[in-house]
């Protein structure tokens, strides 16, 4: 049978032979940790694992692509160095109202084409002499509910051995999908400690968020008088990474914002009337 490895090892050994990035560039403890992650014991196996072959007319970034998706890595790159991120961090900066500068610009749905509330695809069977087998679908039943339909999107994985493996890689593409919320904003110099790749929590009381978590997707120092932080922040949730049970998934809560279209009843109105008499202008 093939081979199978820890896929943070495969990416940082593929990155430095293939590529020839030099280890300086790479964030090792970033790196360590996701190993760390891949290698943790679930109901008996390795959270995440690959198999170690690929075609020879793939090119690198497919490569890369292949292995990410293997462990649900995020290959980030900041300043002059490669980050790895495969699972929830903890904030550990609370921005508020008074952080920032200017107005915030805010998508709260995703368009119809990017939205899915099942998945669905392939992996490669050890068990099966490595051919390609149907993994059990991942489906948000909550999710399908509001939508209205079975939205189904395929995410074929053809290096991940095991099906319990494709599925909890399914699930958290899944759950990533339903937190839709994506914020443009920037903060004042309190900004600067964060980079791509960090989580970050905004205290907002006109929406109703204490200490609501994001991923800062893109982030750039600004230099103008003062300094600011220009940021993409997308909605996350330490519930994203939860472990796939086999039988329920469950919903990420998503943030109850008012919907434009919809207006609530009106409570408590009592209605009066006056005679108003006008004189007559000549």
């Amino acid at each position: 049978g093939t081979d199978l490895g820890n896929p943070a090892t495969a990416l940082y050994e593929y990155m430095i032979t293939y590529l020839g990035e030099s280890s300086g560039n790479i964030d090792l403890s970033s790196f360590q940790a996701a190993r760390n992650r891949c290698d943790e014991t679930v109901s008996g196996k390795k959270r995440y694992q690959i198999r170690q072959e690929f075609d020879t007319d793939e090119t690198p970034q497919q490569i890369m692509d292949t292995i990410l998706d293997s462990m649900n890595g995020d290959l980030i790159r900041s300043g002059a160095k490669w980050y790895l991120k495969n699972n929830y961090a903890t904030p550990t900066i609370t921005l508020t109202e008074s952080d920032l500068v200017g107005p915030i610009s805010m998508t709260t749905r995703r368009s119809y084409a990017d939205a899915f509330n099942r998945v669905v695809g392939l992996y490669k069977s050890t068990a099966q002499d490595d051919q390609p087998q149907t993994y059990p679908p991942v489906v948000d039943s909550t999710a399908v509910t509001q939508d209205g339909e079975t939205i189904t999107y395929t995410l074929d994985l053809p290096q991940i051995p095991e099906p319990e493996q494709a599925q909890r890689v399914a699930l958290i593409e899944l759950k990533k999908n339903r937190l839709e919320i994506v914020l443009q904003v920037k903060s004042n110099a309190r900004g600067i400690a964060l980079r791509a790749g960090s989580t970050v929590s905004l205290t907002i009381a006109r929406y109703g968020w204490v200490s609501k978590p994001f991923v800062v997707v893109s982030h750039k120092t600004i230099i103008s008088g003062e300094i600011a932080c220009a940021m993409t922040l997308q909605e996350t949730s330490a519930a994203v990474y939860d472990d796939y049970s086999g039988t329920s998934i469950g919903s990420v809560a998503q943030t109850n914002l008012p919907r434009a279209n919809e207006v609530p009843d009106i409570t408590n109105l009592t209605v009066s009337e006056e005679l108003y008499e006008f004189a007559d202008v000549v």
